[in-house]
């Protein structure tokens, strides 16, 4: 089995979405303050999560990402607001993403990181 491709491009997507500086944008003039997130976890990369902006939107993830993911399992509904706290990502980043690219995948911690202090 050789999944290479799609595993390889993680690691960049790792940098992209976990700087939020990257992502970061005042919002448009159709901005609400409510958005649905659709929660879905890997079965082939463990604690790895991917927020989706419509239930099973998959078609917006890139090929080699939903590759290297494998299998996607629903597992929550989520209104995200202004005011929402998240336990392993900072809301506005997963918003922005939603909003410029309809997903958001939250990696697990990094080992002797601040997040990986809080999981």
């Amino acid at each position: 089995m050789n999944d290479a491709p799609g595993i390889a491009a993680l690691p960049h997507l790792r940098h992209f979405l976990h700087n939020p500086e990257v992502l970061t944008f005042p919002p448009g003039p159709g901005a609400t303050a409510r958005m649905q997130a659709y929660v879905y976890k890997s079965r082939r990369r463990a604690d790895t999560y991917v927020f989706l902006a419509e239930r099973d939107g998959f078609s917006r993830l890139p090929a080699a990402v939903a590759q290297g993911l494998g299998q996607l399992e629903f597992v929550l509904e989520v209104a995200l607001t202004p005011e929402r706290r998240l336990a392993r990502a900072d809301a506005a980043v997963v918003r922005a993403n939603l909003a410029a690219q309809g997903f958001h995948i939250q990696f697990p911690p990094v080992p002797g990181t601040p997040d990986a202090a809080h999981g």
